[in-house]
């Protein structure tokens, strides 16, 4: 499985829901940020860390 940079947006998705989910308080409004790192993630799900040309 090659590490994309959509993959790692997702990453930041989860890990920022789940600290607005226990009631962290360092991410201020972390469902509107957990949403934003997530169409990040399906906007550049097709590019990899290498940025090859295809």
């Amino acid at each position: 499985m090659n590490m994309t940079i959509g993959m790692i947006f997702f990453i930041i998705a989860a890990i920022v829901l789940f600290l607005g989910g226990i009631g962290s308080a360092i991410v201020p409004n972390p469902v509107t940020w957990g949403l934003f790192c997530i169409t990040l993630g399906l906007l550049l799900g097709g590019y990899d860390l290498g940025f090859r040309r295809r």
